[in-house]
């Protein structure tokens, strides 16, 4: 039923409520979802990489009315050389010779520099341009709960960002720099020379220019390999423990193989795909679902919440400085982006 507006090149068989609304809102008014019109590999077509850096989804469309149909020739995505962004190049090729070219980027989090906070000095203005960023007690007062907490989150968030910065994210390929970017070109040129004209004179070339850059490469990496050492046991002197282990776990770091193969509640090792997906299924059913699954039944769960009669007091400033004061550094942010160091470094105010 959708063949008219998608045709038959989408990257998914199936597609979810997000989809569906695409396809309607093109129905609706006479459009077409060209990106799923033409005939592509699978890695031409996905616009998304999940973190795990193995799943890939199609979820940017192009859409253009059903009368300029034939005025986009071919749309194509390109996948980025750098694998720790998930950055594609969705190109749209017009038939005026024009090229449109939407560039959709999905970047790591960026991080705030709370290490930045160890430093006496930055932990106090930290602290003193919390303290006047902050909502006053009237205007919290005159505010809902919701909009309140909006007030300090912005204001939190803001005066880390201009205190303290952002960290510089890192890299494993530290080794690669413009030496090495010019011997791949020169390697790829004589590859390209060697396909048009095989000589053996262009063969040579291209072994010498693979070689070169080879041996180029495992100097540049066993160098890398040596400041990373060098930097480790400056870590370990100053007892640095988590620097220290981060550092270490960042250069074992290679490449792990997936695993395929399960066992069983019996120990018994499981190879077959369907035998894999229907483990899964029963382990999560098990600690997810629990009696729901064996009984078919609801489970009753008794939360202790009390009624409206015996509602809880309000903790007062002193209890929340004391729990405050107990979060753990180096921990993730929950779903405010709010680090625990920040409420715990801004004082008084921060709480």
């Amino acid at each position: 039923m959708y063949r008219p507006v998608i045709r038959r090149n989408s990257l998914h068989a199936v597609s979810n409520d997000n989809g569906q609304r695409c396809v309607n809102f093109a129905a609706s008014r006479g459009m077409v979802v060209r990106s799923t019109f033409f005939p592509r590999k699978d890695i031409h077509k996905a616009t998304w990489r999940s973190p795990d850096q193995q799943t890939e989804n199609q979820i940017d469309h192009v859409l253009n009315d059903g009368k300029f149909f034939s005025d986009i020739t071919n749309v194509r995505t390109y996948r980025s050389a750098n694998i720790d962004s998930d950055h594609y190049l969705v190109t749209v090729c017009m038939r005026s010779k024009l090229s449109t070219v939407i560039t959709t980027r999905r970047s790591r989090t960026t991080r705030l520099n709370i290490e930045q906070l160890r430093n006496v000095e930055v932990a106090q203005d930290f602290a003193q341009q919390l303290a006047v960023a902050l909502p006053t007690e009237e205007q919290l007062g005159a505010a809902t709960l919701e909009d309140g907490w909006r007030d300090i989150r912005s204001a939190i968030g803001s005066t880390s960002a201009t205190a303290l910065g952002f960290a510089t994210p890192n890299h494993r390929n530290d080794w690669y720099d413009g030496e090495c970017e010019q011997l791949k070109n020169e390697k790829n040129a004589a590859w390209a020379r060697m396909l048009q004209h095989r000589t053996r004179a262009n063969e040579a070339r291209y072994k010498q220019a693979r070689n070169r850059q080879n041996s180029v490469f495992r100097m540049k990496k066993r160098q890398q390999e040596e400041r990373d050492r060098e930097a480790m046991e400056e870590l370990y002197r100053a007892k640095d423990t988590r620097k220290f282990y981060e550092k270490l776990n960042r250069s074992r770091r290679g490449f792990v193989p997936q695993a395929d193969m399960y066992r069983d509640n019996h120990g018994n090792i499981l190879t077959s795909e369907r035998e894999v997906v229907e483990r899964w299924r029963q382990h999560y059913d098990e600690h997810l679902n629990g009696d729901i699954a064996s009984t078919g039944g609801g489970v009753v769960t008794d939360l202790g919440v009390c009624a409206q009669d015996e509602r809880l007091p309000a903790p007062d400033l002193q209890e929340i400085e004391e729990k405050v004061g107990r979060l753990k550094n180096n921990k993730a942010a929950g779903a405010d982006q709010l680090p625990s160091e920040l409420l715990k470094y801004g004082g008084e105010q921060g709480c």
